[in-house]
């Protein structure tokens, strides 16, 4: 499949992995992003594998804020280190517990609410992307890139 990523306007970059360890991967994959995809909206989702005290029962569903910003769509978490403002439009997070049906079918309507048209799931060697690639196809965004050892059907439509 041959993508022409100039053309895609909405785009989901899934990052799975612990961002305070793992953030100059993360700057230097987004920068690369940003350069290939230099018009496009670009969203930064960011899983979170616990709920703190703190974010329990906090949401915010808002408008959609200015390049760089974080929107708290799912539950916020403060303490996270903000990705350069020039290459990405927003930030979500969302708590993965993958226990919970009804809380990851709300991040599948989420997330078709936007209109991505691709998403790019981010992981080191040792992680799936197929779980976040899943939670993409029923969302309904066509275009699922991510790096994986093993097969998993359809799920990625590119497996780089």
């Amino acid at each position: 499949m041959q993508i022409n990523w100039q053309q895609v306007q909405r785009l989901l970059v899934i990052f799975v992995g612990d961002l305070e360890t793992e953030s100059t991967f993360l700057q230097g994959e987004l920068q690369k992003i940003r350069e290939t995809s230099t018009d496009a909206e670009i969203t930064l989702l960011l899983p979170r594998s616990q709920e703190t005290e703190k974010d329990k029962g906090t949401r915010e569903r808002g408008e959609t804020r200015e390049r760089g910003e974080t929107r708290e769509l799912f539950f916020p978490d403060s303490r996270l280190p903000t990705p350069d403002s020039r290459l990405v439009d927003r930030t979500i997070t969302h708590t993965t517990t993958w226990q919970d049906p009804a809380k990851e079918k709300e991040l599948v309507e989420n997330l078709r609410q936007f209109g991505f048209e691709a998403v790019t799931i981010l992981t080191k060697n040792n992680e799936s992307p197929y779980p976040f690639a899943y939670l993409a196809y029923l969302a309904g965004i066509p275009i699922r890139v991510g790096r994986s050892r093993e097969f998993g059907g359809g799920v990625l439509s590119v497996n780089s």
